[in-house]
């Protein structure tokens, strides 16, 4: 891969993907190619594909060797930071698990947007607080807020037919058949009633808390109970955005793949990766030269922090 006709430092907009499928999807979503970076610091173990999108160049990277977690995340935010000083945003993509509930008509396929709403700030970090009387949880998890401001990939990141890949939702504290490889065997009498959407293949953009911690979500009972604790406020859940979003400015957009349940549901998750894909490029197509310029670069706003 050849090196990028640009400077790092003119790169302004940064993309992380946890996996590598959704690293793939996200170069799809390039305008141009840029190729590798200029010049990359010795001790930086990233690897980057750069290119532009709508006005913007974007440095993209992805967690290394299959990791997960909040900690693997904010190493490769950090390394991205000392390498591309001029970036003022990023855009941490790729899948997540929906939480439905009351007032929440969350489905595989939607797409959720991190966005500050009563307390909380976008994310908040459910693995990480004090735990006091009546597993009350002393929380300790505030993070700075966002900055303000599919068809070419192949049929297999459309939206799948129904009779092909089903959207169920159980109750919540109906588990998935043991050692089953699909929900066939599941009690279908636990199924919750959801009344169907005028356009199934259409999604919906849900903006609000995403949960982000290095504790897999994958069983409703826990879902519920750690929704309960953040006042049924939490649209999904994640491992990542939790050790990006003090020190480098994250928005971050998740396509639905699941509940967080124990049901398996794999048959969605290149749809989901396709639609947070679509949903960022779509959005930087609306922001202009002029907005950046009013956000400054990540690396001087570090600088200035306590430590």
């Amino acid at each position: 891969m050849n090196p990028s006709p640009y400077s790092n430092d003119q790169y302004t907009i940064g993309w992380i993907s946890a996996l590598n499928e959704e690293f793939m999807v996200a170069m799809a979503m390039l305008d141009e190619e840029h190729g590798r970076p200029q010049s990359t610091p010795q001790e930086n173990t990233n690897i980057y594909h750069l290119g532009r999108i709508g006005d913007h160049n974007v440095a993209m990277a992805c967690l290394s060797g299959g990791q997960m977690g909040t900690g693997p995340a904010a190493i490769v935010a950090e390394n991205m930071r000392r390498t591309f000083k001029s970036i003022r945003f990023a855009l941490l993509m790729g899948v997540g698990g929906g939480v439905p509930g009351k007032g929440k008509d969350i489905r595989v396929g939607d797409v959720v947007v991190s966005y500050p709403s009563g307390t909380y700030t976008g994310v908040v970090q459910y693995d990480y607080g004090k735990l006091k009387g009546n597993c009350h949880i002393q929380r300790k998890d505030w993070f700075s807020a966002p900055p303000s401001f599919i068809d070419e990939l192949g049929e297999e990141y459309i939206y799948p037919e129904a009779s092909e890949a089903l959207d169920r939702l159980y109750q919540a504290d109906q588990g998935h058949v043991p050692e089953a490889e699909t929900c066939d065997s599941c009690n279908t009498h636990a199924l919750v009633p959801r009344k169907p959407r005028k356009f199934p293949s259409k999604l919906c953009i849900h903006y609000g808390i995403i949960a982000s911690g290095n504790v897999v979500v994958k069983d409703g009972t826990e879902r519920e109970r750690i929704d309960q604790r953040y006042e049924n406020s939490i649209l999904c859940f994640e491992m990542e955005a939790a050790g990006l979003m003090n020190n480098f400015p994250c928005l971050v957009i998740r396509g639905m793949s699941d509940y967080s349940d124990s049901h398996k549901n794999d048959q969605w998750q290149n749809c989901a990766i396709a639609v947070s894909s679509a949903y960022a490029k779509e959005l930087l197509s609306l922001i202009g030269p002029s907005d950046m310029e009013v956000l400054p670069p990540i690396a001087r706003i570090s600088s200035h922090k306590p430590h």
